[in-house]
Order: structure tokens, then C-alpha cells, then sequence
């Protein structure tokens, strides 16, 4: 075989691989689907279409869920991914915690667990607690399939490190290499915190044409991040590090950053910035509740603004201006069909989310602010986690003969 037949059938290969990732991405996130519906998404011939879906329901990963209505009506066969016996591993690294969860492969969360990792060295102790949970999990349940570990940034996805968090010097280049090198037989999949937030919504989309559009997701916490995902595809930059908005300056001449810029964003914005304006101004508010809470946190604040506490309100207003400066720079950047909060200052309510809101119409590009919903995260299971369990999945999807070998095991 020549080098040009050689290519070919690689080529050849990898578009077959591609296609049926995608068909399987597509009967995952809408289950009950019919092969006509899959090739008008598609744009693949309908014989196409039933070679692909046949191939794969003889490897057993998808299965027909019966006759449904199709185009015009008519019944016809619809699929679904066959994945009801298998899990995945979602583990959430954060700086105060580690949060583990198990999901079925149709995301739903069946346990998890929270430990506190506040004492530990992160570059050491913790490496090591997290290596150790895996092999735990993994050695102990067979059934599951992969594990997707989602951590702080910003994280550099080519040498696998955290490169360094704002207020914590501990957690500066962190290497979580030795991960991927563990000695067990599923994968493992690293993935920036707010990339897991934006693979969260994308992948658990009940809307067919969520591949067609750009979706962000910014993470307001302890730190300030966004995950971006246009097409299908999510937005990575040279090393994972793209979308970083908590590191736009919004203040040239303010105050500097542990990143070397000045006026960051997140020092603006962030959980911890929340708390620590409030300490400095609760002198001047002796009635505040605040006052008559030991040790507060920003769901304290907001949830003594919805109570008209002067202080809280005034606070809330501040942040959420704040807030709104990255939400602009997101829909001026990326232009975005949806914006969803998330973490832990996307529980200031609409007191909030109204001025987040009233920020982008006063101050994003004319047209682009007329069309970009902006909303809190779903909280009914920590999107973090559940984007660490969705890379896995997403993973699984798009690499059918692991998948198969898996299933078929």
C-alpha cells in the first residue's frame, strides 16, 4: 500500500469514527430519535444514516425504543443509546473540597460524597488523596466506565497543571499528570472547572439544535472563569486556557492580581472578594444581620438582601455590576446564544440577575444583547460535578469502539 492509499484509509477511518461519535452524541441527547430526524440534523444520506446506525446497534450501543412518530407523522423506529448498565466516576476539585459523584450514564446522580481538603498540601497530599479515591472507586465498581475529574484553573491541559489560583499561593503549579498514569483499565479525563460547567448544559440540552449554537458558562466563585462551547466544539485555545474573563481588567489602574494584571475582574467579583468588602464595611452598619453571624459567606449576604438588609443590598448591586462587566465582555467576545451563571454568586436571585441584566443592555454591542439569554444554573445537582461526569460520558460517546469494547467486555 502506498502513502497516498495509506492516508486514505485513515482518513477513511477517522471520518467513520467521527460520524458515528456524532450520531451517538446526538440519540444521547435525544433519546427516542429517528433515523430520518438524524439525517435531516445531519445532513447524511439516509443509506448513510442506516448503515452507521445499524453498525452500531450490532455493537450493542444503541438499541430501538420501538415505533414514534417521525416526519409528517408517520411511526417509525426510534433509538436510544444502550448504556443503562454502566457509570461513570465525576470527581470536582475545588479549594476547600473534593467532591466525588457517581452517575449513570444518562447523567443521572446516583451517590456522592464530599471531603474536606482545607489541610492538605495540594501539590502532594492532595495528588495523592485524589489518585487514591480513583483506584478506591474504580477497583471496587465495575461498572464504571470512565472518570472525569474537573479542577480549578487556570489549568493548563497540555502539561496537566493547575497554573495558579488567586489567594492561594499552595495550589501554583500543581501537576495532575500522574492521574492519567494511574494503573486501571477505564480512562480518565482532566477538564477545566468552567469547561465542565458549559460541557454540563451542552451535553443535558433537551434542545436538538444546541450543536448549532454558542453557549458560555461563567463560573462566578471563589475565582472567575468561563467554559465556551460554539458548534459542537469547545473553545480551548493554544493550552485550555481560553475564555479566562476573570483575568480581563476592568480597573487599568487597580489593584494587582496574583496573574501580574491589574484590576482583574475577579478581584472585583469573586466569593471572596464579596465577603471581604462586606467585613470592611460592616463598621458603618451596626444592625446588619451580618453582625450576628460568625464567620459569614456570600449566600449569607444575599440571602439578607432578599430580607432588605441595607448592607447586603448594597453589596448585591455592587457585585452584580460587577458581574455584569464579564457578562459584556462574553457577549462582545463571543457573541453567545445563551449565558448561564454559575457557582456560588449565581445565588443572588433576581435582585442580581436583573441588574447582570440591565448592565448588558446599557453597555453590550447594539443587536448581540437583544438575543443572548441569560440565566442562573440549574442547582439542583452541582453543575461542576455533573460536567466532570458529562467529559466522561462525552468521551465515551465519541470513542464507540472503546465504548463497545467496554459494553461488550
Amino acid at each position: 500500500m502506498d502513502t497516498n492509499q495509506a492516508k486514505n484509509v485513515v482518513n477513511k477511518f477517522d471520518l467513520q469514527n467521527m460520524n458515528r461519535g456524532r450520531i451517538m452524541q446526538l440519540v444521547y441527547k435525544n433519546p427516542g430519535i429517528t433515523r430520518a430526524q438524524i439525517s435531516s440534523y445531519t445532513g447524511l444520506t439516509g443509506a448513510a444514516i442506516s448503515k452507521i446506525t445499524n453498525k452500531l446497534i450490532e455493537l450493542d450501543l444503541l438499541k430501538s425504543v420501538g415505533r414514534v412518530s417521525g416526519k409528517m407523522g408517520r411511526k417509525a423506529e426510534g433509538l436510544e443509546v444502550n448504556v443503562s448498565e454502566f457509570n461513570v466516576l465525576a470527581i470536582k476539585l475545588s479549594r476547600r473540597e473534593l467532591r466525588i459523584g457517581i452517575f449513570s450514564l444518562s447523567s443521572e446522580l446516583i451517590s456522592q460524597k464530599v471531603i474536606d481538603i482545607s489541610k492538605l498540601k495540594p501539590d502532594t497530599e492532595l495528588v495523592e488523596l485524589i489518585s487514591s479515591k480513583i483506584l478506591e472507586y474504580v477497583n471496587s465498581d465495575k461498572k464504571i466506565a470512565a472518570v472525569g475529574v474537573a479542577v480549578p484553573g487556570p489549568f493548563d491541559n497540555e502539561a496537566n497543571k493547575i497554573i495558579g489560583l488567586t489567594d492561594l499561593d499552595s495550589f501554583s503549579e500543581v501537576n495532575l499528570s500522574g492521574l492519567l498514569e494511574l494503573d486501571i483499565d477505564v480512562p480518565v479525563y482532566l477538564i477545566h472547572d468552567a469547561n465542565s460547567g458549559v460541557m454540563a448544559e451542552w451535553l443535558t440540552s433537551e434542545d436538538l439544535y444546541a450543536e448549532n449554537k454558542t453557549i458560555a458558562y461563567y463560573l462566578v466563585g471563589d475565582g472567575v472563569g468561563a467554559g465556551i462551547i460554539s458548534d459542537g466544539k469547545m473553545l480551548l485555545g493554544k493550552n485550555g486556557t481560553a475564555a479566562e474573563v476573570g483575568h480581563i481588567s476592568i480597573n487599568f489602574d487597580g489593584e494587582k492580581c496574583r496573574c501580574g494584571n491589574y484590576g482583574c475582574l475577579e478581584l472585583y467579583c469573586s466569593s471572596l472578594q464579596f465577603v471581604r468588602k462586606a467585613e470592611q464595611l460592616l463598621h458603618k452598619f451596626p444592625n446588619s444581620a451580618l453582625n450576628f453571624i460568625k464567620n459569614f459567606k456570600a449566600q449569607d449576604i444575599f440571602e439578607n438582601a432578599a430580607k432588605g438588609d441595607d448592607l447586603c443590598v448594597s453589596l448585591a448591586k455592587e457585585v452584580a455590576e460587577y458581574m455584569g462587566y464579564g457578562v459584556v465582555n462574553l457577549v462582545n467576545a463571543y457573541a453567545p446564544d445563551e449565558i448561564i451563571i454559575g457557582d456560588v454568586m449565581s445565588n443572588g436571585g433576581d435582585l442580581v440577575l436583573d441588574k447582570i441584566r440591565s448592565v448588558v443592555s446599557e453597555r453590550a454591542f447594539n443587536g448581540n444583547e437583544e438575543h443572548v439569554i441569560i440565566r442562573y444554573a440549574d442547582k439542583s445537582v452541582d453543575r461542576i460535578l455533573l460536567g466532570a461526569a458529562s467529559v466522561a460520558i462525552d468521551n465515551l460517546l465519541r470513542n464507540t469502539h472503546l465504548l463497545s469494547q467496554i459494553i461488550n467486555n
